[in-house]
């Protein structure tokens, strides 16, 4: 895995990454967890894009798996109600 983040294609300018942050398991493996911000809202597209390529150099790495999801501010939570 740490092989394959150092080969990583470098995160565009208008993400923000923080971590990732690793956390061990009780079954023995591990979890990475980042928090990609985007800088500019309007890239969504570009930055789920980037995101696929970005994740699919792990594909090949035996028992990888990944999952996203999209967390709000609360005032972007708010919207998406209709408040």
């Amino acid at each position: 895995m740490a092989t394959k983040f150092l080969e990583s294609p470098p995160i565009p300018e208008f993400m923000v990454m923080k971590g990732p942050y690793f956390t061990g398991t009780t079954q023995g493996g591990m979890i990475a967890t980042a928090i990609i911000e985007l800088s500019d809202r309007s890239k969504l597209a570009d930055g789920i894009d980037f995101l696929g390529k970005f994740m699919a150099i792990y594909y090949d790495i035996p028992g990888f798996s990944c999952e996203y999801r999209q967390a709000f501010e609360i005032d972007e939570a708010m919207k998406v109600i209709g408040m």
